[in-house]
């Protein structure tokens, strides 16, 4: 299984002594989803055994893409994950993803300061297409979804089809319906705070709390249609609740006839990148131990890579648990 918050398609801890960690948060989470801080049914978890990858070398991704490689630079690091892959095995997919052409970026780029200020909402195609994030952020959407073995899911803290935030959350979330009565966004001087967060909302079913999107560098954050986004004075205003923390040029909705993200063709590759994971030998050398609940860990230091890819099998149950799974021997040093 593929379970992970926010997590780049090629960083790795800056030592091999430095462990990488996953744990459960107190956040859940409806329908499938991809995130280790969040108690949720998780991608392919019926699998009562799965693979958790950790990628040696650049390889292929294990489903097909036309997008080109290139350096990556991600907003989010490689934070408390049973995963970190920069590349995985090819696999075969009916949904490659394809990069657009400048032509066909969907970007209201006419909008300006005063413009939110007198209420303009700006609107952007899907996230492929979205310029602001690679020109603004510096962040190559394309080349991680064609590398990271979470694909889009990698830069969200929470990616559901629907989700139920009833404790604080402190990451990013791309969800089809959210429902919550907390606040949420990155905060604090974690290790793990990321340089910004990037959002899509599609549909509400509760109004939001006034502090949430809190990540104090920078959010990029998309709302569904059907969500009333307005811009009043020149503050932001979400189903009618003032959102403290956004500015207008911050806030998007989704372009006419289109969705930022297509969530049922994400799962779809995410669920038979799982499967293709799962059926995988544990790679040679791997050391593991869960008897001590608050001092489990997996120690790939001495793990043999099949195809630049170490395989690690950990049951299911260990990774709803709240207690952290420590990966050693990650180390950006190393191959």
């Amino acid at each position: 299984m593929v379970l992970s918050g926010a997590v780049t398609s090629e960083a790795t801890p800056t030592s091999a002594d430095q462990p990488a960690s996953t744990a459960a948060s107190q956040a859940t989470s409806a329908s499938p989803v991809v995130n280790s801080q969040a108690t949720s049914q998780a991608v392919a978890s019926q699998q009562p055994v799965q693979s958790a990858v950790s990628a040696a070398t650049p390889s292929v991704q294990p489903v097909d893409s036309a997008v080109a490689a290139q350096p990556a630079v991600s907003v989010a690091p490689s934070v408390d994950s049973s995963v970190n892959a920069s590349t995985t095995p090819s696999v075969d997919s009916s949904t490659p993803v394809v990069t657009p052409d400048a032509a066909d970026q969907v970007i209201d780029s006419d909008n300006n300061n005063v413009d939110n200020q007198q209420g303009k909402v700006q609107t952007v195609d899907k996230i492929h297409f979205d310029q602001i994030l690679k020109d603004k952020y510096q962040i190559d959407v394309n080349h991680l979804d064609a590398k990271s073995a979470l694909m889009l899911a990698s830069l969200f803290h929470i990616f559901a089809n629907e989700a139920q935030l009833s404790a604080d959350v402190n990451g990013n979330i791309a969800v089809g319906i959210l429902n919550s009565n907390v606040d949420f966004g990155t905060r604090g001087d974690s290790v793990h705070l990321t340089q910004g967060d990037i959002y899509y909302i599609q549909q509400l079913n509760t109004g939001l709390q006034s502090g949430s999107f809190r990540n104090e560098l920078f959010n990029h954050v998309v709302f569904g249609q059907d969500v009333n986004v307005e811009i009043v004075n020149g503050q932001v205003h979400v189903n009618g609740h003032h959102m403290v923390n956004l500015k207008p040029e911050e806030v998007f909705k989704d372009a006419a006839g289109s969705n930022y993200i297509d969530f049922p063709t994400v799962f779809s590759r995410l669920l038979k990148a799982s499967n293709f994971y799962a059926s995988q030998e544990e790679s040679a050398g791997v050391i593991k131990n869960f008897d001590d609940q608050n001092n489990r860990f997996v120690d790939v230091s001495n793990a043999v890579p099949k195809d630049n890819v170490i395989y690690v099998n950990i049951p299911f149950e260990y990774l709803t648990h709240p207690q952290p799974i420590k990966i050693f021997g990650l180390s950006s040093k190393v191959h």
